[in-house]
């Protein structure tokens, strides 16, 4: 499995749109994308600028198909990421437990 982390600072203007968007993509990505496991975006309630969108994936090809979809091209690169003023993406490998 693949994960990925992405904590995402919004510009405070674009925070009602980019609720908009975070639930359109949700809605995309769970309804089109059966190699997506999990795909859940969090909103800070001390923050509402503050995101993390939480993505599990069944292999790193099911992430790339992921971003090459025409949706994640217009809502993520073209209407999110331009407001977005801070940034930090990690991916995670999940740790088998060792025979023993």
């Amino acid at each position: 499995m693949v994960i990925l982390t992405a904590h995402n600072t919004m510009q405070a203007d674009a925070l009602e749109q980019a609720l908009k968007d975070y639930e359109e993509m949700t809605r995309l990505v769970r309804a089109n994308e059966p190699g997506c496991i999990l795909y859940q975006v969090h909103q800070n309630p001390e923050s509402p600028v503050d995101f993390m969108v939480y993505e599990v994936y069944r292999d790193r090809a099911a992430f790339e198909e992921h971003v090459n979809t025409p949706y994640f091209q217009e809502i993520v690169a073209t209407r999110i990421r331009p407001h977005v003023t801070a940034q930090h993406r990690t991916f995670w490998e999940t740790v088998e437990p060792s025979a023993y």
